[in-house]
């Protein structure tokens, strides 16, 4: 399973870096200015260290779910978060200034001078 996901990690690598730089010479890309002799070693090197990131078994360490579970406490406080602040926004915008401050009432309720 770690082969073939290593292996497909470094061939989408090689097309997605070699077909926009056209080092992969193609029709939908062109190049004015031929590529260079590193270009071709750096593609190479980038598609393997890609393969091989993708192909390394996770270690015991990295089995454990509690960094998944972590995620999930992040994301379920930080939506928790965004509906407050939605709920909150609302609100102050359906009773508009009433639901205001004093001091947000008394810079709304002065008129504005020419200097604003």
């Amino acid at each position: 399973m770690y082969l073939v996901r290593a292996l497909a990690a470094g061939l989408v690598t090689v097309i997605a870096v070699g077909v926009p730089t056209d080092i992969i010479d193609t029709r939908f890309f062109g190049r004015e200015v031929p590529a260079r002799g590193w270009e071709h070693p750096v593609h190479v090197a980038t598609a393997t260290l890609t393969a091989l990131w993708f192909g390394i078994r996770p270690g015991a360490q990295e089995r454990r779910p509690t960094g998944a579970m972590a995620g999930v406490v992040l994301a379920v406080i930080s939506l928790a978060m965004l509906t407050i602040a939605v709920v909150l926004r609302r609100r102050q915008s359906l009773c508009g200034p009433d639901c205001a401050g004093p001091a947000e009432r008394t810079a709304a309720a002065q008129e504005p001078s020419i200097a604003q």
